[in-house]
């Protein structure tokens, strides 16, 4: 019996390392300064919307989700589950968005090539615009 509390116990306190470390993973990825100051060319329109939605829909949501909350890492097929990008929104610069668009990292591809930029600006719009 005093073996399995310590089995259960050593795996519960591992469970919480390993999600406080995932969490912690998540939480620090930030752009360049550099990068992260760049300002979004282009307007909170209508039009870059619904252009940023229509990508996003193709492009994001298998991961994010249609309510840009994030899966799980189970649903999404990922290590670590994607984050909720209406929350981190409020917190990261347009520019640190277009970087991490643009470039990816870890299970999140980098867009750099297939995306433009003006396509990266329009998701950016619609995240901003659905956060509101």
């Amino acid at each position: 019996m005093k073996h399995t509390n310590t089995v259960v116990g050593l795996s519960s306190f591992l469970l919480l390392i390993s999600i406080l470390t995932a969490e912690g993973i998540a939480h620090d990825w930030m752009a360049p300064q550099k990068a992260a100051e760049i300002k979004n060319p282009f307007m909170m329109e209508d039009q870059s919307i619904q252009r940023g939605k229509d990508i996003y829909v193709q492009n994001c949501a298998t991961c994010h989700g249609d309510d840009m909350q994030g899966r799980t890492a189970a649903e999404a097929g990922l290590e670590m589950g994607p984050p909720d990008l209406k929350k981190r929104i409020s917190t990261h610069s347009d520019g640190d968005f277009f970087w991490k668009i643009q470039n990816g990292r870890g299970d999140m591809p980098g867009f750099r090539g297939d995306l433009p930029e003006n396509e990266t600006w329009d998701v950016i719009n619609y995240i901003r615009d659905e956060a509101k």
